[in-house]
């Protein structure tokens, strides 16, 4: 656990290295699932089309329970727990209330703060071009980000245990956030860096662009959480 970075960035490798073939899969499977409804909504607010977004939010329906599957089959994996496709849907579709009460959330808190951030930035608002406008509008641009961050850390201890509630779930993971600060910022920026990477390097965001974020989310939380690392026996004579 006083580790730190090391052990998170440590550890993911080792299960890169052990489950590649997986997490390519599990990849796989959140695009299918998550991407469609994010394109659509993001063209029709791109061109504020409400049909084209009210669409989008149907085909949306997947990505939380989708997301749910990714977190607790990555989390499984890097605690040295078996996990594959049935697992991943299993767990998904075992908790759709909670993960569909987290999707939920999460859209309704992402477009007011995402809705704020625009309208200050834009020539319309009464603050533009104003330092004020700007202050505003960082605000609510930094508040996306720390929500993002707090909902990366959140999921694998929603899925970690089965009793964990929502609350519950996001209080540790603030606990994490505040006990392991220099650490979190360091996997934020690895994150910042994989999610470019896998818009601009297409074949890495089509096979491990969201279960590298995944799994450096995980290992977060296992590192902060004290758990052994699986691997560490068999790979202390290497690394």
């Amino acid at each position: 656990m006083r580790t730190g970075l090391g052990e998170i960035l440590l550890r993911s490798w080792r299960v890169l290295r052990r489950e590649g073939l997986s997490l390519i899969i599990f990849n796989v499977i959140w695009l299918v699932a998550s991407a469609p409804g994010w394109i659509v909504i993001v063209y029709g607010a791109a061109g504020r089309l409400l049909s084209l977004q009210l669409i989008g939010l149907i085909f949306l329906i997947p990505w939380p329970l989708a997301t749910f599957g990714l977190f607790e089959s990555v989390f499984d994996l890097a605690t040295g727990r078996p996990a594959g496709v049935r697992g991943f849907l299993r767990a998904g579709l075992a908790r759709w209330r909670m993960g569909l009460a987290w999707g939920g959330i999460n859209l309704l808190v992402l477009a007011i703060l995402l809705a704020n951030g625009r309208y200050y930035l834009s020539a319309t608002s009464p603050m533009a071009g104003t330092s004020v406008g700007t202050v505003v509008s960082s605000f609510f641009l930094s508040a996306t980000a720390a929500w993002l961050i707090w909902q990366t850390l959140a999921l694998p201890l929603l899925v970690s245990e089965r009793g964990r509630g929502l609350w519950q779930a996001h209080r540790h993971a603030a606990n994490v956030i505040a006990s392991r600060p220099l650490d979190v910022f360091v996997i934020v920026l690895l994150t910042l860096l994989v999610a470019m990477a896998s818009l601009i390097i297409v074949p890495l965001g089509l096979l491990f662009g969201a279960t590298l974020i995944a799994l450096l989310a995980c290992e977060t939380v296992a590192v902060a959480q004290g758990m052994p690392d699986p691997d560490a026996p068999a790979e202390s004579g290497q690394d």
